[in-house]
């Protein structure tokens, strides 16, 4: 079962799980104005939907702006940052799960 309220990670970030299994992880994410989520990559693919607000992604040297309605895919081992200008709910699925959201996130972990 999925819990249905958020959790904060860091400063200016909550999250919260819509789905969770080891092949696939959903999360909703809640970013206030001015958070950052750090230069960092992974092995899972991602794709990330804007709900609501901006975001600034910086990949490969490159800044992406995505606004309400927007999407990016995040290819497995791209180094990727983010900046959030205001306050902005994403939806983020990984395939698979990023290991360490799923240890944090999911309640009853299916393995």
């Amino acid at each position: 079962m999925v819990q249905n309220s958020y959790r904060k990670l860091a400063e200016g970030v909550w999250a919260k799980p819509l789905y969770c299994s080891r092949e696939v992880l959903v999360v909703e994410w809640r970013f206030e104005p001015g958070a950052k989520v750090p230069e960092h990559s992974h092995s899972e693919f991602q794709v990330t939907v804007c709900r609501k607000g901006r975001i600034l992604f910086k990949l490969g040297g490159k800044t992406v702006e995505l606004g309400s309605g927007d999407y990016i895919v995040i290819e497995p081992g791209v180094s990727h940052e983010a900046m959030f200008p205001e306050e902005t709910i994403v939806v983020d699925l990984f395939a698979p799960a990023r290991r360490q959201l799923y240890d944090q996130l999911c309640e009853n972990k299916d393995t």
